[in-house]
């Protein structure tokens, strides 16, 4: 039944069955009609051939059961089934009333013919430049006239489509049949034949050959030679009336010309004149040329002997400079390396010097709890004695009197006991007398005073002693700077901003112990960016107060937040932090540390536009404190968000963070004042 029918596309046209064909009959692949059924051995399933073809080409493998390689063949008789299915026409609600097999089908339908069995198989017009589709039946009346059907011009035989020869060859056909338009006796005459017909056409009108002479007449060709027979006589009026007036002009023009001559003739005579005293003068100005030529030839000697005792001189002052370019360098680099030993002997000296007043002050503060220790002891005894109602000695007169009405303390009453008790009790006496004696020189001589006012008075002597070492005698104008860099750099800092940079992080790495500011040069920005890798920077030393030892931290990806102004985007942010480190200095300094850390990631482009972030600011003591024993160095601390990744990589021709796969950080670090040591 045909609403039982089920339909599916083949060859490129619908397939309407009679009988509800098997599921077999459809490619899994395409989910049509199996066109050369190919059958493989996995799974017995059936593949049109070209796409089983195309299945082996991306992945070898069966498209249903996965089994690989694909191993099969093309199945004929699985073929012929398919063929014997009864089918309607494609075209049935049209009104085809055909039915047969699937194989006869093509043959029915005859797609692209324009000969076929189905009337109503819809075919587009065979000349390209038509664009009408319609059916068979009417196909066929459409194509005998066709305006681009193939047509020759019965004329010429030009070859073309139809419209284009009706509407456009025959306005320029040169065979193409014209009636004359004079209406002569030869009436049709070929295009290319006219043109030479109308020279000569009898009907055609022309004018009398006295028509320069006055005669207005036109007539028609034929006609014109009895025109010139009968009017003779005006004519001959008319050539001589001509002759006459052209004797006249001829005159006329010969006078002109005489007079014409005669001015001419005057204008000559005077150029010759002109042209001879031209002569003359150019005569006259040959001799003064050979004369300037002379002089400039003498010039020009003089000028090339001059320039040659210049060239001369040159070559003098070249030697002189490349001899003082050599002495300069060999005396600044002598200076440099004696500045070197200078700087060492000056670390050194300071380190002694801060470990000789930190060795000294624990001396004096022992030798004070001491005393403390003794005279307690003392006023204890002294207590004990004052309890016992014993008599003391005058030296000891000084103890509390508050103590005296103690009367719980068991006391040994008898002579001999307070014999010895006396005995004791001045030698502990006279003992309290030599240290209160000793404290009092002390304290009267200044030795013994707070921690903090002697650490200042030390710092301060500390740095007298380093400003005369860094300012030498009679150059106390210029600005020195430890090891003579300091000079170097604010010339380089002027001149060439990424020669200083380059500078300066090389010298922050020679020398084993730098000191803040410094500049660090951090390599492999790439590399740590897709590794998502932390760098870690040389150690430094903080300046101020204490030599804090850190270490800078940084991670190009490290932190990332979401982004509501932007629809909720990731916002990618390069951290930066700093950790306390292990020092030699750190027995001596006072805990936590507290100051300031501020970093800034330098422009290379310019010494501007640097983008500066304080990283330290109060941090807990966990991160401040001293490093325990058992680790190398404090948890880190600072800034996770310190500048996104799309402001980093942003360049401008006056702003570039990041060159040659590098970035410049310089490190600020200061200690604030902190000398209570207890």
């Amino acid at each position: 039944m045909v609403d039982d029918a089920r339909s599916s596309r083949v060859q490129n046209f619908e397939i309407h069955f009679i009988d509800v064909p098997p599921k077999e009959f459809d490619c899994p692949i395409c989910l049509e009609t199996l066109k050369n059924p190919f059958a493989i051995e996995c799974c017995r399933h059936h593949f049109c051939d070209a796409c089983i073809n195309y299945a082996k080409g991306k992945k070898n493998e069966c498209p249903l059961c996965k089994a690989n390689p694909i191993k099969g063949a093309l199945d004929n008789q699985f073929k012929r089934a398919i063929n014997k299915a009864s089918v309607y026409c494609s075209r049935r609600s049209e009104g085809c009333k055909w039915e047969g097999r699937f194989d006869s089908l093509n043959n029915h339908l005859s797609l692209g013919q324009l000969n076929g069995q189905c009337k109503h198989v819809m075919l587009n017009c065979p000349y390209m430049k038509c664009k009408i589709s319609m059916s068979r039946h009417q196909m066929i009346d459409h194509v005998k006239a066709c305006q681009y059907r193939p047509f020759a011009c019965p004329h010429c035989g030009y070859e073309g489509a139809h419209a284009e020869i009706v509407k456009m060859h025959y306005e320029i056909c040169s065979m193409y049949p014209l009636v004359c338009p004079n209406n002569c006796s030869q009436k049709t005459f070929k295009r290319g034949e006219l043109p030479g017909h109308l020279d000569t056409c009898p009907n055609a009108m022309v004018c009398c050959p006295f028509v320069n002479l006055g005669c207005k007449v036109k007539t028609k060709r034929y006609i014109l030679k009895r025109h010139i027979d009968s009017d003779g006589s005006q004519h001959g009026f008319l050539v001589s009336s001509a002759i006459n007036d052209l004797h006249k002009e001829n005159k006329l023009q010969k006078e002109s010309l005489e007079v014409k001559v005669s001015v001419l003739g005057n204008k000559c005579s005077q150029l010759e004149k002109d042209f001879f005293a031209a002569l003359n003068m150019y005569e006259q100005n040959e001799v003064k040329r050979d004369n300037f030529v002379a002089s400039l030839f003498e010039q020009n000697s003089i000028l090339e002997s001059n320039l040659s005792s210049l060239y001369i001189k040159n070559a003098q002052l070249k030697n002189d400079l490349s001899t003082a370019y050599v002495d300069l360098k060999t005396s600044l680099s002598t200076r440099c390396s004696i500045l070197e030993d200078q700087f060492g002997k000056l670390k050194n000296h300071l380190t002694s010097s801060i470990r000789q007043v930190a060795i000294r002050e624990r001396e004096i503060k022992n030798l004070y709890d001491n005393c403390l220790h003794k005279t307690n002891m003392l006023k204890k005894q002294i207590n004990l004695l004052n309890c016992a109602n014993v008599s003391l000695p005058d030296d000891v007169s000084c103890v509390d009197s508050s103590l005296r009405s103690r009367t719980d303390l068991t006391v040994d009453t008898s002579d001999e006991g307070n014999t010895a008790l006396r005995t004791s009790l001045n030698i502990l006496a006279a003992k309290h007398a030599s240290l209160e004696e000793k404290v009092n020189n002390n304290i009267q001589d200044g030795t013994i005073v707070s921690n903090q006012e002697r650490m200042m008075k030390l710092l301060q002597q500390l740095e007298t002693k380093v400003e005369a070492l860094q300012r030498p005698p009679g150059m106390q104008d210029i600005n020195y700077w430890i090891c003579g860099y300091k000079l170097m750099a604010e010339t380089m800092k002027k001149c060439n901003w990424r020669l200083y940079l380059k500078t300066m992080a090389e010298t922050a790495t020679q020398f084993p112990d730098p000191v803040s500011p410094v500049i660090i040069n951090v390599e492999g920005y790439e590399r740590a960016k897709a590794f998502r890798m932390l760098l870690v920077t040389a150690p430094f030393f903080t300046g101020g107060s204490g030599k804090y030892k850190l270490q800078l931290l940084v991670r190009v990806n490290g932190y990332a937040i979401v982004d509501v102004a932007h629809g909720g985007s990731p916002v990618t942010f390069m951290s930066v932090h700093t950790c306390l480190l292990k020092g030699e200095f750190d027995d001596l300094l006072s805990w936590p540390f507290v100051g300031n850390i501020t970093v800034s990631l330098l422009n290379q482009v310019e010494n501007n536009h640097h983008h500066n972030k304080v990283i330290w600011d109060k941090p807990p003591t966990k991160y401040a404190g001293q490093v325990p024993p058992n680790q190398p160095s404090n948890w880190p601390w600072g800034q996770h968000t310190f500048i996104s990744q799309v402001e980093l990589e942003s360049a401008s021709p006056s702003k570039q963070y990041i060159m040659n796969d590098s970035l410049y950080f310089e490190v600020q670090a200061t200690a604030t004042p902190s000398y209570n040591i207890e």
